[in-house]
């Protein structure tokens, strides 16, 4: 397993100040075949921005910004470095080796610089199997042994201080030189790097408990006096929120955070409040989660919403049908009545001239009348 120095951070009485870090990590590890692997890592504010091990020993950025601000040169000049610490840490990985009871299965060396407004302080870590090794002091130039099998080695190295001194200079030093560098570097890419602030609220329902975490997520290329607060109707929240960052995301902007604990059964009225020099912007929360899915499984009001639309629509459909059916039929209707309004113009013309053609009776009851007036008189 590799084992991260943690337990090394050299953070001397200089704790309670604010600090930026740049810094190599190293590991020499062997495999089953006794062959080293090996890795240099190096980071800047927390952040990875190189990579190179063993296999290409190419020094690879891992930023945005590294790949653009660091020339063809300078990259070729990590490389170069990539490989002479290689053969460096595969020899102090055989001298350590040959001074301890035992074998050197891990090497692991971190060295870099902490800086504030105060100053620019290097520092030297050195752990062999995962236990703390050897750490040394750049003001005294000298070897401290943090093991008891470290004790023989330190006092040996102690008495090359030509050899120190090559370490402080080849080392150390160039962790100074390599700092400024990143800082100016970094500066630069800011202006052609700015992301405007993004701010998202969601939650995640917390596994049968009825509740939900309530989380507001600010993003900014610089979030420097960026104040985040969560409130409910309009109120601002303070029993159990938790704030968070700002941390970088690896792509030249930055992150923080609000979160609280909600309930299920009461998911309105909560907003996220983001203000600073630069940044004044609010977002309501709309009851949903990030990919916009209702929380509650029992909250119906989206599935009421749906039919109502629904009925709505049909409604309106029958509505228009029934409309559209009367139009018709009064149209037919309509014209059904002027036919037959000129089909009886026609008969009523013609009835007066051809009545006996068309009723045989009609002599009959001539007739009839004729024979009735003469047996009267």
């Amino acid at each position: 397993m590799l084992l991260i120095l943690t337990l090394m951070t050299y953070l001397p009485i200089f704790s309670g100040l604010e600090w930026q870090t740049f810094e190599f990590q190293y590991i020499v590890r062997k495999d089953p075949s006794n062959q080293a692997q090996f890795r240099q890592t190096t980071l800047f504010t927390d952040s990875v921005i190189f990579l190179c091990d063993g296999s290409a020993l190419t020094d690879q950025p891992q930023q945005e910004w590294t790949r653009q601000t660091f020339t063809r040169d300078e990259l070729e000049e990590r490389s170069r470095y990539c490989r002479h610490q290689h053969q460096e840490h595969l020899d102090w990985l055989h001298e350590i080796e040959g001074t301890i009871n035992g074998t050197a299965e891990i090497l692991q060396t971190r060295h870099g610089v902490l800086a504030n407004h105060s100053g620019v302080f290097a520092f030297a870590h050195w752990g062999v199997n995962g236990e703390d090794f050897l750490t040394f002091d750049p003001p005294r130039l000298e070897w401290q042994p943090d093991s008891n099998m470290a004790t023989s080695l330190a006092r040996s190295w102690n008495k090359h201080k030509m050899r120190n001194q090559h370490f402080e200079n080849s080392v150390l030093n160039v962790c100074k030189s390599l700092y400024n560098t990143l800082v100016k570097k970094q500066r630069l890419w800011k202006p052609t790097r700015q992301q405007g602030l993004e701010v998202y609220i969601f939650a995640k329902p917390i596994p049968e408990s009825g509740l939900a975490s309530l989380q507001c997520h600010v993003t900014a290329s610089d979030l420097s006096g960026v104040r985040t607060q969560l409130t409910k109707d309009g109120v601002p929240l303070h029993s159990g929120v938790k704030l968070i960052g700002p941390r970088p995301n690896g792509d030249g902007t930055n992150q923080m955070r609000a979160q609280a604990q909600v309930s299920l059964s009461d998911t309105e009225g909560y907003s996220c409040h983001v203000q600073g020099d630069a940044h004044n912007k609010s977002v309501t929360w709309d009851g949903l989660s990030l990919d916009k899915k209702t929380l509650n499984p029992h909250d119906m009001r989206g599935v009421l919403v749906a039919v109502a639309v629904c009925l709505i629509a049909i409604l309106l459909i029958i509505i228009a049908g029934r409309i559209i059916l009367k139009e018709n039929i009064r149209e037919d209707a309509a014209r059904i009545f002027r036919r037959n309004q000129s089909q009886e113009g026609l008969l009523d013309g013609a009835d007066a001239d051809s009545s006996c053609l068309f009723n045989p009776l009609s002599w009959l009851n001539g007739f009839s009348n004729s024979s009735s007036s003469n047996g009267h008189l």
